[in-house]
């Protein structure tokens, strides 16, 4: 019986380690899946920056891929609902990616994402358009945040 089973290679070490039915096995259609969750991103990207809102929305709903693009797709659901003046939904999507998707952000760039979901958050629970610039630096954010309503100053670290 075990020589049988080891004549069909379900016991055969393949090199690197691996069983017969590990090689092949998913790696490629991962790496697939991440490409084109990145092609589908990146044309979110593309509409968010023409300003085209519901397009955004529409490449964004369902998507499925790694953590660090989750994360950036719940930013910018976020940011397209905020500039359609859908403040509700705007300040529900910047909460969901501050409790869980920041984590998922690397390391250097929590300190702004972080800054920027706050502020923007801050700006659409005060039912406030965000017309300070979608992408600015940290800097420029904190200047922003000493210059905003009192009822948001409470959320930034100036």
């Amino acid at each position: 019986m075990v020589d049988s089973a080891r004549n069909q290679g379900a016991w055969r070490i393949e090199p690197f380690g691996k069983t017969k039915g590990e090689i092949g096995g998913g790696g490629h259609l991962k790496l697939i899946r991440n490409i084109r969750a990145a092609g589908v991103f990146h044309k979110a990207a593309k509409s968010m920056q023409a300003g085209d809102y519901p397009a955004v929305l529409d490449r964004l709903d369902g998507f499925q891929a790694q953590p660090y693009f989750m994360a950036k797709a719940e930013l910018f659901r976020a940011m397209a609902r905020h500039r359609q003046d859908r403040f509700a939904d705007a300040v529900h999507h910047y909460d969901n990616f501050l409790i869980n998707h920041l984590a998922d952000m690397p390391r250097k760039d929590r300190p702004y994402v972080e800054e920027y979901a706050k502020f923007f958050r801050s700006r659409a629970q005060a039912r406030i358009d965000p017309s300070t610039p979608l992408y600015s630096s940290l800097e420029e954010l904190r200047k922003h945040a000493v210059s905003a309503p009192f009822l948001t100053r409470a959320e930034f670290s100036v």
